[in-house]
């Protein structure tokens, strides 16, 4: 199954980032709920992006499909866990830093300049 971003507003830059990294013993990132595809992360600022696809990597584990969203600010991180990326709140999305793609292995990086 191809992952599809095409939900996300096109005003919003995409960057990717290779994540050929070793996962973090500890998570530094707090894990804000689960739920069929989705996985919500509350992570402090400053992360570098190898550390931010660590703490996606690890958040999804073995799970395909997973797509691990990253936040620094907990008032950005929706109440509830939908079970689609296509149901996150469009707020939501344009406050996320980037997000963990599982089966690409990879980090998709949105507004990088607020971490």
């Amino acid at each position: 199954m191809i992952f599809r971003l095409s939900f996300i507003a096109t005003a919003l830059s995409l960057g990717t980032a290779a994540a050929s990294q070793q996962l973090p013993e500890e998570p530094l990132c707090e894990n804000k709920g689960q739920n069929g595809m989705v996985t919500m992360l509350l992570c402090p600022t400053g992360l570098t992006t190898e550390a931010l696809a660590g703490e996606g990597k690890l958040a999804c584990g073995d799970r395909f499909p997973c797509g691990a969203w990253i936040w620094t600010n907990a008032s950005d991180v929706p109440g509830q866990t939908p079970d689609s990326h296509e149901k996150l709140p469009q707020d939501a999305i344009s406050a996320a830093i980037g997000i963990w793609v599982n089966e690409d292995n990879q980090l998709l990086t949105i507004n990088a300049d607020k971490n």
